[in-house]
This record gives C-alpha cells, sequence and structure tokens, in this order.
C-alpha cells in the first residue's frame, strides 16, 4: 500500500499517519502500532512518520523512527487544555527529538482559539510548532495560524476529517486574504 501511495503522490512528500481510537482513529494494540511506525520507518518511500504523544509506547515509538523526521502529534476532541498543559505537550514533543511538535484541540469559545495561538507564538520562538483548533469556532486557527507561528494547516478536498476542518478553496481564499 505505501508503494502505491508513493506512486500516487509523484514527488509530494509522505507524512505517514495511523490514529489510534485514543486520537480519533482505529483501535490498536501498542505492539501493533510499534509494527506500523517500523514499517513507515523502514520504507525509502516514506518521508516523515506522525507519532501520538498520547501513545503508551510514545518514547518506544520515538526510537523506532530512527533518522525518519517526526510530527509529534496531540489530539483533544473535547476541550482546549490549560496554556500550560498544551506549552507542555509541545516541550516534550520537542525534547523527545519530534522536528515538527503538533497539538490539535477542540475550541469551544473564541477564548479557546486566543490561548491556542498564544501557546503556539510562545513556543514558534523555540521550535517549529502545527497547532489547530477544532470545530466552529476553532475554524479561524486553520488560516491564522501560520501568522502565530504554526508552520501548517490541514484542509479537506471532500470529506472533512475533523470538525471545523475548512474546504481547500476556503482555505486558500482566507490565506490569500492576510497574504499568508
Amino acid at each position: 500500500l505505501l508503494d502505491e501511495i508513493r506512486n500516487a503522490l509523484a514527488g509530494k512528500p509522505l507524512l505517514f499517519t495511523f490514529r489510534t481510537d485514543a486520537e480519533g482513529g482505529a483501535e490498536v494494540s501498542p505492539e501493533r502500532y510499534l509494527s506500523l511506525i517500523q514499517t513507515a520507518a523502514g520504507h525509502d518511500g516514506v518521508d516523515a512518520i506522525d507519532i501520538e504523544l498520547a501513545s503508551p509506547v510514545f518514547d518506544e515509538a520515538m526510537k523506532i523512527a530512527g533518522s525518519k523526521p517526526v510530527v509529534a502529534s496531540f489530539h483533544d476532541f473535547s476541550a482546549t487544555p490549560s496554556n500550560k498543559e498544551m506549552e507542555a505537550k509541545l516541550r516534550k514533543m520537542k525534547e523527545a527529538g519530534a522536528q515538527i511538535a503538533k497539538i490539535a484541540v477542540t475550541a469551544n469559545s473564541p477564548v479557546d482559539v486566543a490561548r491556542l495561538l498564544e501557546v503556539t507564538a510562545r513556543c514558534a520562538k523555540d521550535f517549529c510548532v502545527l497547532t489547530i483548533a477544532m470545530g466552529k469556532d476553532g475554524a479561524v486557527s486553520r488560516i491564522c495560524g501560520q501568522a502565530f507561528g504554526s508552520v501548517a494547516t490541514f484542509a479537506t478536498i471532500r470529506d472533512s476529517s475533523a470538525p471545523g476542518q475548512l474546504s481547500l478553496e476556503d482555505t486558500q481564499a482566507g490565506l490569500d486574504q492576510f497574504d499568508l
């Protein structure tokens, strides 16, 4: 399957991601999760690997990734943690060796978005971060995150993979409005 995906991408980078049930994906044992990371780490066509911070085998998965760049990630589908907790998670990812530290949280108010962007700006001074606020209130973070130091955003071509995810067209229009 990785070979097929690599060929279909026509030279574009491939980030291997497997979401466990704790992070909004499928149920899988820690051993199977490590096996998937091992497969990705050993495949020449995989350019980077997403590793979940909440995984009970996070440290081992980071070691298995070896020389492949890592996007360490954390998702909260119900709330926006405290600023202290968000910053601690991002810093833990960086200290573990991730090239990009990513958090996606659920914004239940505009204040939640403002708090996420404050943490983004503070951490982006020191290392590479990717932050997203999910939900209706969080959609704005997908457009303005770059202004606060987030290195990327996510958009959908068809079906949304996260609450508040904007279409590619809407995302591009928003980014164009702010010259980002």
